[in-house]
């Protein structure tokens, strides 16, 4: 499924305050592989075996409506494995926990099995098990630092993608209006025990 939008539309995101991730919990069961800093998260050659992530719980019922921005660059990634750069949940801490739960609403970055074709993929997990709702892109690289604008409104969630101050591309799928209490900026893909790995960037989260 692809929703292509080839625009130049300048950007405009008030910064009110960015996150400050060394107040966020980090699960690192490698050690060294998820490194936090004030605005940053840097991942380095993550394997899809075990549950890592950063998350912060917020009160109950925080996200209902909401605008979040950020950005992350992707800087090398295995083929089939997955990196994921934004999530909110009422728990669910990775992206199987995700999938297993059908809890939250998530992104990440995904490389197809075949070719240097590199993904961002948007899911609303609640729907899994019925009709998936999920959309993505196709025209991501690598060591390019995108800025995305993520939102639900209502019963839809959208995620604009800048390069810069040019838009490249817009997702855009129904979703569900579950309010959610945990954002999860960074998580593992957590699958068997297979040999893949990938390292990218998350910084200047927003929440508006």
């Amino acid at each position: 499924m692809a929703n292509v939008v080839d625009e130049a539309v300048p950007i405009s995101i008030e910064i009110i305050e960015l996150e400050d991730f060394t107040t966020y919990e980090v699960l690192d069961p490698w050690g060294g592989v998820i490194n936090v800093s004030t605005n940053q998260i840097d991942i380095i050659n993550e394997p899809a075996v075990g549950s890592a992530y950063v998350r912060k719980i917020f009160p109950t019922d925080t996200f209902t409506d909401f605008t979040h921005t950020f950005k992350a660059i992707l800087t090398s990634l295995d083929p089939t494995h997955n990196i994921g750069i934004w999530a909110v949940t009422n728990g669910a801490n990775d992206y199987y926990e995700m999938y297993r739960d059908l809890d939250g609403l998530s992104i990440v970055f995904f490389r197809i099995p075949s070719g240097a074709v590199y993904r961002v993929s948007m899911y609303d997990w609640s729907t899994f098990g019925g009709e998936l709702q999920y959309l993505y892109w196709d025209g991501c690289q690598v060591d390019i630092q995108y800025t995305f604008v993520v939102q639900r409104a209502g019963a839809l969630l959208t995620c604009e993608i800048y390069d810069g101050e040019t838009l490249l591309h817009t997702l855009s799928i129904p979703c569900n209006t579950i309010p959610y209490k945990q954002l999860v900026p960074h998580y593992s893909y957590r699958v068997g025990a297979v040999d893949l790995y990938g390292s990218a960037t998350i910084t200047d989260y927003n929440l508006g």
